[in-house]
């Protein structure tokens, strides 16, 4: 049905709304466990959220289907920032996924919009720091069954809480650019 509406030279409207809709083929199955490596390269362009020295991290995220279009993350993994390496955790992470048209059987393409309720950075040097935030952005989510490749060029962060050592960490709301990649499959 969607490649007809496609096919049959649709307004842009009709081509979003079909795009948001759930995807008639894929509408009964169960959606797959994501299981993928995140290679992110933070960049804090504005606010309190521009730091000194871009930070890197590399985590581990676990994606675990809670609908149709919802899916619930976890990340874990190493963070360096501003100079100082620590941990990076992300407990609480709700994805929205959009679906767009299927190219064929085997390779899908998405829209998912990431709310990150609670983050956590533990940087260590000679004491520690610790600082929580939140945050929204928008990532481009490409599937061939079984493997998937995610990127998300931008986003915004909230950092409300930091503590002890100075580490170049500031609470208040600022932009940054991501740059994360992931690459996993679903089981």
């Amino acid at each position: 049905m969607r490649a007809k509406a496609l096919a049959s030279g649709g307004t842009l409207a009709a081509v979003l709304l079909l795009a948001l809709a759930p995807l008639d083929a894929r509408a009964d199955e169960v959606r797959p466990f994501r299981l993928g490596l995140t290679n992110a390269f933070w960049v804090g362009f504005t606010g309190p959220m521009s730091n000194p020295v871009p930070s890197y991290s590399l985590a581990m995220d676990l994606g675990f289907p809670t609908g149709r279009t919802m899916r619930y993350h976890v990340e874990i993994g190493f963070e360096s920032l501003n100079g100082h390496n620590g941990l990076r955790v992300a407990p609480l992470t709700l994805g929205y996924e959009a679906q767009l048209p299927e190219v064929n059987d085997k390779l899908h393409f998405s829209v998912e919009i990431l709310l990150s309720i609670v983050q956590a950075e533990v940087i260590f040097d000679r004491g520690y720091a610790i600082a929580l935030s939140s945050g929204l952005r928008a990532q481009v989510v490409m599937v061939y069954e079984p493997f998937f490749l995610a990127f998300c060029p931008l986003g915004f962060s909230v950092r409300y809480a930091y503590g002890i050592e100075d580490t170049g960490i500031r609470t208040g709301a600022g932009g940054d650019w991501p740059f994360t990649f992931t690459l996993g499959a679903e089981l």
